[in-house]
């Protein structure tokens, strides 16, 4: 005993260690968890909106967004849903791309979906955007449309006069 009533219960709620939980250490992120972090993060790239940004709209801090886009927490349905809000997309719009409806967790977690699923990453489809919108000449900006065109077996020539 250290003294006085309470002091135990005192002492062991400022010197605690909380125990680890099996669970949560033993826990793989799952595909669908990895694919809806990395849609989140590429919808906030496209929009050119910082970390801060999107987690004021979404009421959680920075720290937060970032697990959730890195999959290291799982994002629930309502957090979710005031995200598509905050990213002005649909809710189905953070599934887009998912090859099925099952959460494969032996999945190796180090390889993004997207990178599985044979599409473009985040951050070249971020760094794209991004150099393409600061091209400030119309005539180069329609060039580079046309060389990347001529780049893909089947494009079409969609370009509207």
């Amino acid at each position: 005993m250290y003294g006085g009533h309470g002091s135990d219960r005192v002492w062991a709620m400022t010197n605690r260690v909380p125990p680890a939980s099996p669970a949560a250490s033993s826990r793989r992120k799952g595909s669908i968890d990895v694919h809806v972090g990395e849609r989140i993060r590429q919808r906030r790239a496209v929009l050119d909106l910082s970390l801060d940004v999107v987690a004021s709209r979404i009421g959680v801090s920075p720290q937060q967004l970032q697990k959730y886009e890195a999959a290291d927490n799982r994002i629930t349905a309502g957090r979710l849903f005031t995200c598509a809000i905050a990213l002005n997309v649909p809710v189905s719009f953070f599934f887009d791309g998912l090859t099925d409806g099952r959460d494969d967790s032996t999945t190796d977690p180090r390889a993004s979906s997207s990178a599985r699923a044979g599409q473009v990453s985040v951050d070249e489809v971020g760094e794209l955007l991004r150099l393409y919108s600061s091209i400030v000449d119309h005539d180069i900006r329609r060039r580079a449309i046309e060389y990347v065109r001529s780049l893909v077996p089947g494009a079409k020539n969609n370009r509207q006069a």
